[in-house]
């Protein structure tokens, strides 16, 4: 079984990474072999990364045994899986968060909705990851919404379509205010929300470090920002919060270097971020307030507004690939 993924792996981008590398498929399936088995031909394949191949890991490896240490740890939290448990797990430790302007759950909203605000708001599944479900409700005046399916809403439609949504998905709806990227980055984004991915890790005994970073930008109309959706990442130096050049998933396997936003045409290279060494201080701080000892590392993903940087989520099993890609720099 695993022979005949990498077989259709090669037959999907093995004439792509041929024609940047000039090699045959044979070669691409063997260096696919060496460094999809164990770390992804994503990240492996590209010629000047060849030599860390057997370095790669893929998040199959690293959350087995992520997953056995949260097996091993009884009173393990819900935080790390429901957005609504971690928004009050930062209220309680005054970590600056997004709350929740109203939820849905089961078909009806969970307890009574205030009045809505008149600006635009997203939502999405409280429990979902990687974009899915995501919805921008985008406020038009006289306490109406445009919807991404080219319709009007009133502030009752729009809480039956939140309520609707939620049975429909199979997932609880959080409702909040539509975050804007700080202006001196609001170049990155064509309109979304953009994030930076943190990592941060603590050993036994001592105390929380930072482990790698990446920026994600989305393109075009997406909503999310998520790379598994057309999403940009770039590796962010954790020392200035500069930007490298960016990366893009590709079908054909191959990570294409992007200097510039597709759709702004805003340089990525080279830019600095906003409230970096706040945003640093702020994961730190969370992770300081993680006991729990089956969380190693988290991945913390964090808005950098005009008010500063705000936690959206935390993620106990990161993405190797995200974590990996944009920067060629192996786990």
């Amino acid at each position: 079984l695993r022979v005949d993924r990498q077989r259709q792996k090669t037959c999907r981008g093995g004439d792509a990474i041929g024609g940047h590398t000039g090699e045959r498929r044979g070669r691409v399936f063997r260096e696919g072999w060496g460094g999809g088995g164990r770390g992804g031909a994503r990240v492996a394949l590209r010629p000047a990364r060849r030599i860390h191949a057997d370095r790669y890991l893929q998040t199959r490896d690293t959350s087995l045994v992520i997953r056995w240490l949260v097996k091993q740890t009884p009173d393990f939290p819900r935080v790390f899986k429901d957005k609504r448990e971690f928004h009050a797990w930062c209220a309680r430790h005054t970590l600056p968060a997004v709350s929740a302007l109203a939820q849905f759950e089961n078909g009806r909203p969970l307890g009574d909705v205030p009045e809505l605000p008149a600006t635009d708001l997203f939502s999405k599944p409280a429990n979902a990851q990687g974009g899915f479900g995501a919805r921008r409700w985008t406020y038009i005046g006289a306490g109406r919404y445009a919807g991404m399916d080219g319709r009007t809403y009133t502030t009752d439609d729009l809480q039956a379509a939140l309520a609707r949504l939620s049975t429909d998905l199979g997932h609880p709806i959080v409702l909040q205010r539509m975050l804007r990227n700080a202006n001196a980055i609001a170049g990155l984004s064509p309109g979304g929300l953009c994030t930076a991915r943190v990592v941060t890790m603590r050993a036994p005994g001592t105390e929380p470090r930072l482990l790698l970073a990446v920026y994600r930008m989305p393109t075009a109309s997406a909503v999310a920002d998520n790379f598994d959706q057309g999403g940009l990442a770039a590796p962010i130096e954790l020392a200035t919060g500069r930007l490298g050049l960016a990366v893009r998933k590709d079908p054909k396997l191959l990570a294409e270097p992007i200097a510039s936003h597709p759709d702004t045409g805003m340089r990525i290279e080279g830019q600095l971020l906003p409230y970096w060494s706040e945003a640093v201080s702020l994961v730190l701080r969370a992770h300081a307030a993680v006991w729990w000892r089956g969380v190693p590392f988290i991945g913390w993903d964090v808005a950098l507004l005009d008010e500063g940087p705000v936690l959206l989520e935390g993620n106990n099993v990161p993405c190797s690939t995200l974590a990996q890609m944009p920067s060629g720099i192996p786990l």
